[in-house]
Order: C-alpha cells, then sequence, then structure tokens
C-alpha cells in the first residue's frame, strides 16, 4: 500500500504531465534560468515552479541571479564570449543609486549581495572590497562553467529576462550567437517580460510578455509574473 506521501507525490507528477499536453512543444522546457536583471527574475521561476512542481522542485542557483548591469544585455553574451572570465584588477568600488557596489566596468556588471561594507570611508571600503574579492571571483567562475555546461547538456533551456525594456533585436540575436558558439543544436527560447508600454520584441528566439508590474516591494507584482508563466511550462 501507498504511502500517503507518494501517493499525493505520483498525484502531483500526474497533474503536472496533464498540465504540460495543454501547452505546444515550443513553449515547453526542461529547465528555466535567470539572465537578469537583478533577482526578480531567479525569485519568481523558484515561486512559479515550487508551486507548479511542489516539493519536487529543487532550486538551481546561476551566474545572473543577483547581478546587475548598467550597458544592457549584451553583457551576457560578451561573458559567454569569454568563458566568464572576471579579472580581480577590474573590480573598482563605484556608487549606484546612494550605495556603494563592487563594479566591474567592462561588463557594466555590478554585484547586489556579495560584498558587503561596513567601513566609513572610500579607501577602507576599498580594502574590503580587494579582501572579499577572490572569493567573490571563485563563486562566480563555478557559476559560469555551470553555465557553459548547461549549454552543452542537450536540455531545452528558457532564459528568463526580467527587465524587457532594455531588450532590442540586436540584443536578442547577438545573445541567440553566443549560445550557439558554444552548442550549435541548442534549443532555447527567451521570455522577455516587458512591462506596459514596452514593444514585445518580434524576434524567433524570443517569446515577448506583457505583465502589469506595479507591485509596491522589490519582487514586483506577483499577479504580473504569474501570468508571464502561463505561457510557458517548465519541466523542472
Amino acid at each position: 500500500m501507498k504511502s500517503v506521501s507518494k501517493f499525493f507525490q505520483g498525484f502531483r507528477t500526474n497533474a503536472c504531465a496533464e498540465q504540460e499536453n495543454q501547452f505546444l512543444p515550443a513553449r515547453v522546457f526542461d529547465v528555466a534560468v535567470s539572465i537578469g536583471q537583478d533577482c526578480r527574475a531567479r525569485f519568481h521561476i523558484d515561486r512559479v515552479q515550487r508551486a507548479r512542481h511542489f516539493r519536487s522542485y529543487v532550486p538551481r542557483s546561476g551566474f545572473f541571479d543577483s547581478l546587475c548591469r548598467d550597458k544592457g544585455h549584451g553583457c551576457v553574451a560578451d561573458l559567454i564570449s569569454t568563458d566568464f572570465a572576471l579579472s580581480a584588477k577590474e573590480f573598482e568600488l563605484k556608487e549606484i543609486d546612494g550605495e556603494w557596489r563592487a563594479y566591474v566596468p567592462r561588463h557594466g556588471l555590478y554585484f547586489i549581495h556579495d560584498f558587503k561594507f561596513s567601513a566609513p570611508d572610500r579607501l577602507r571600503r576599498q580594502a574590503e572590497m580587494e579582501e572579499m574579492r577572490d572569493q567573490v571571483i571563485a563563486k562566480y567562475s563555478y557559476q559560469g562553467d555551470k553555465f557553459l555546461k548547461l549549454l552543452s547538456s542537450g536540455q531545452r533551456i528558457l532564459f528568463v529576462l526580467s527587465d524587457g525594456a532594455q531588450l532590442t533585436f540586436e540584443t536578442a540575436d547577438a545573445l541567440a550567437r553566443s549560445f550557439r558558439a558554444v552548442n550549435r543544436d541548442f534549443s532555447f527560447s527567451i521570455l522577455q517580460i516587458a512591462t506596459k508600454g514596452v514593444s514585445q520584441l518580434e524576434h524567433p528566439d524570443v517569446i515577448g510578455v506583457e505583465i502589469d508590474d506595479t507591485g509596491t516591494v522589490w519582487s514586483g507584482s506577483d499577479v504580473g509574473y504569474d501570468q508571464a508563466f502561463k505561457e510557458v511550462f517548465i519541466r523542472a
């Protein structure tokens, strides 16, 4: 006799399989990966997938889970083309939105959570950054390797982009070329989540979704992101 927990696990699996069958094959993916901007995409991937798959869902950390950029989404393609190499000498301090951040000018990339500054003056903050820097580089080197392995894995991947306003046709092309440079047969789509008033991109590798993202907290509107993820099904 099946245990109660196994019964409900089987029930949940069957329910997910039935839900998957409601989607066109082109809208079904093996895994979802955040490519930014900031923590919002990662947060909503996890939230939606937990609701769909309950205890069977296992979150996956990724390179772009909690990074911001001020030079657009082309940064993702640039990092892939350089195997996610980050050099210690590239890091500098920069005040962004009233807070001091570790910043990599070449990519326009800055770190939200990895550096914690407590010193009151810039010179000592610089020393704090240098103390933490090697450990952060090691972390992102590991995440970069994991990202490249995922591109080569044969899985169909949905890349989730929460700041759709920055995505241009040229940038989408650059992203697609960088993915396929790693794996010529790579199967993927980019989910462009755009707020109202932002044009959805007409591109063969992009699924454009417009949402109302008027939430008052950092993560935005749960209702809006629920609507975005109704367009796709992610198996794991």
